[in-house]
């Protein structure tokens, strides 16, 4: 069963946004190696390489383009739930 959290979608969409690991982790409050540990993670459970890395650019491989509909598509599906349960009167 593939595990996959929250976090690991946010860092994600965060090296997608910036396209670059030091960017991300300062917008994250984590370290470099920290994301860095979490996005192989990413990439192992899945079993696929979601990023083409190079010394001066980060960019989606074409996995990770499609990766991204789905991890954008859950974060905002978590953040509705939230949302919904947290405003919920009882």
């Amino acid at each position: 069963m593939i595990k996959i959290t929250i976090e690991q979608l946010k860092y994600f969409l965060a090296v997608e946004k910036y396209k670059n690991f030091s960017v991300a982790s300062y917008e994250l409050c984590i370290s470099q190696s920290s994301l860095s540990k979490q996005i192989k993670a990413l990439e192992n459970e899945l079993d696929t390489i979601l990023f083409d890395r190079t010394t001066r650019n980060i960019t989606l491989t074409d996995t990770g383009k499609e990766f991204l509909i789905y991890a954008k598509n859950s974060i905002k599906s978590y953040d509705n739930i939230i949302h919904i349960i947290k405003n919920k009167k009882i």
